[in-house]
């Protein structure tokens, strides 16, 4: 935990990571989203206001980097957020998102797989875990109609 929030990918996977907080594009739908609040405390620790285009509630605007964009917050040499004690709730549950469904009928829970720590963890490649899961089947559950499943674990599922 650091700043008083708990981070789920820990701050030793974040600091090495070349993912989070760059863009493709100047106008990615993945750029955090900060609620007037998260605006707000995101000034009184220095942001710009021009990183935001409405006060109510808003897409930060990512700045120009390198090949692609960054958020503001971000510093790129230090590759830690400027604003890591105030950052947005977007950022906070990161690597998990909240989103629509294919047929934007739902809102569904989803999971960036371009994290490199979701991709160790998450389609967990042999490592003790899989070895202990597998060795004791009695730690997978079955289904539970109010636990929505969030990614598949192939790697456990094929060895099972």
């Amino acid at each position: 935990m650091q700043g008083g929030h708990f981070q789920i990918v820990p701050y030793d996977w974040c600091s090495r990571c070349d993912v989070c907080c760059r863009f493709p594009e100047k106008e990615s739908f993945l750029a955090p989203y900060f609620t007037k609040d998260e605006i707000s405390s995101a000034m009184q620790s220095g942001m710009n206001a021009s990183s935001f285009t409405a006060n109510s509630g808003c897409k930060i605007t990512l700045t120009p980097y390198k090949e692609g964009y960054i958020c503001p917050a971000f510093n790129p040499e230090t590759t830690l957020c400027k604003i890591y004690d105030v950052r947005p709730i977007d950022c906070i549950i990161y690597p998990f998102a909240i989103m629509r469904s294919a047929d934007g009928m739902e809102i569904v829970l989803g999971l960036d797989m371009k994290c490199p720590y979701v991709r160790e963890f998450m389609y967990i490649d042999p490592s003790p875990i899989i070895d202990i899961i597998s060795e004791n089947p009695g730690l997978i559950g079955p289904y539970q109609e109010d636990v929505s499943p969030v990614v598949v674990l192939k790697k456990l599922t094929q060895i099972l």
